[in-house]
């Protein structure tokens, strides 16, 4: 791993930091730019009108002196360039980052900040270099696109960078090829001697134990066209095309993610860690809600009881069904009784497309809250006594309608939701 990560470190460490931080462009201002500015109504940080109060200031970039628009003082002393290099991994947290963490804590001077999810899984590190203003921002695109690197990839329309590294040695049919995720016998490589093996393992041996998934025909053909078309002597030599392109693919992907994204929300996806934290911001950023806090620790309090989480109960794996379309089978003198089945999905992603509380947090005992309507642009949060008769149980045994924190006989500590009992 020291060999892996030596180019790493020393292509951070030759970065002349004095050219781009203390040396910062002048802003290139041209005659088109300066009307706009003149006319400019709006920040373009935060998107939000100048007053006769504010302040309108020219924000550029110090890195290439480009201007890029008209911006409130304090948006433009805010807005600041980042100092992290992101290294983007596919599935960093689940595989990868158990190869190399030990050597890019320990490897080399500078700190190293995790973001943990485990204590054996990261969400993501940061290599903080020893005397630098630079630092390395280790980030999953597993946690963006949960999705494998081959379906990622069939889903692109061109591939620009993958055209540009290979396009002066290789002709388009051969980069064509290359479009397409590779094939590995990656358990068959047991040893440095049979990466100089001269011919292409039969198909046996890329058996996946990980996947207990044979190669198929396709799959198989595709890599011995791979070998033939690029004139491969030896395993060592596909192995490094195939490492090669599969890097240039995650850029291709992660590159058209950005592109994407940034179309849709002005903001970017390297400086996330996660696609959820994305979201929330994107949220934010398009909604411009302001969020209140609650300050009231009664209100806390009250909304903190109706956490439930998720729901554990002990549900009957057998129904039998009794009606009028069995048949010979239906019994008459018995309750009619139908199966229907459900399968909900995304009932999360329905919930947060609802409307939300934000703000306005007030307490209110005095309201005849069956005559509200489900679109109301108030909504409310209710403690109420309920009376469930024993019929209502017994109908509802197999679904919680009313689930509560409880303490199941036993345990100290651990809170089980369960469903409400028959009460009159």
């Amino acid at each position: 791993m020291v060999a892996i990560m030596s180019p790493i470190r020393e292509k951070l460490e030759g970065i002349s930091l004095t050219r781009y931080f203390d040396n910062p462009k002048p802003m290139c201002f041209t005659s088109v730019e300066k009307v706009k500015f003149e006319k400019a109504k709006i920040c373009h940080i935060c998107k939000r009108g100048f007053t006769e109060k504010d302040n309108k200031v020219r924000d550029h970039s110090n890195f290439t002196g480009k201007y890029r628009g008209a911006a409130h003082s304090k948006c433009n002393l805010n807005y600041r360039d980042v100092r992290f290099v992101p290294v983007i991994f596919h599935n960093l947290s689940g595989y990868d980052s158990h190869l190399f963490i030990r050597e890019v804590a320990t490897g080399f001077p500078g700190r190293v900040w995790v973001l943990p999810q485990t204590k054996e899984r990261y969400i993501s590190f940061v290599k903080f270099m020893e005397d630098k203003r630079l630092s390395f921002r280790f980030i999953d695109s597993f946690k963006f696109m949960a999705s494998s690197l081959n379906n990622l990839a069939s889903y692109l329309k061109q591939q620009p960078t993958l055209r540009k590294v290979f396009g002066l040695d290789y002709d388009d049919a051969q980069i064509k090829l290359l479009t397409k995720k590779g094939v590995f016998p990656y358990e068959y490589i047991s040893s440095l001697e049979k990466l100089q093996e001269t011919a292409l393992p039969p198909p046996e041996q890329f058996y996946s134990s990980l996947t207990d998934s044979d190669i198929s025909n396709k799959d198989y053909e595709h890599a011995r066209e791979v070998w033939g078309s690029f004139e491969i002597s030896n395993l060592g030599e596909y192995s490094d095309l195939y490492l090669k392109t599969d890097v240039l693919l995650l850029v291709e992907v992660f590159e058209n993610f950005r592109k994407t994204c940034h179309e849709a929300y002005e903001l970017d996806p390297a400086h996330y860690y996660t696609l959820p934290g994305y979201s929330w911001d994107a949220m934010l950023l398009y909604t411009q809600v302001e969020l209140e806090l609650l300050t009231d620790v009664d209100m806390l309090l009250f909304v903190e009881k109706g956490i439930r989480g998720g729901v554990s109960q002990c549900c009957s794996r057998f129904a039998e069904a009794n009606n009028r379309y069995m048949g010979e089978d239906y019994n008459p003198e018995k309750e009619d009784v139908y199966l229907m089945y459900y399968d909900v999905n995304n009932l999360y992603g329905w919930a947060m497309a609802q409307y939300l509380p934000y703000g306005g947090f007030n307490g209110d005992d005095a309201k005849d809250y069956l005559t509200l309507p489900e679109d109301s642009e108030y909504g409310y949060i209710l403690e109420v006594d309920l009376g469930v008769s024993r019929i209502t149980t017994r109908l509802a045994q197999g679904f919680a309608t009313m689930s509560r924190a409880r303490l199941p006989t036993g345990l100290k500590t651990a809170q089980t939701p369960d469903h409400a009992e028959g009460q009159t």
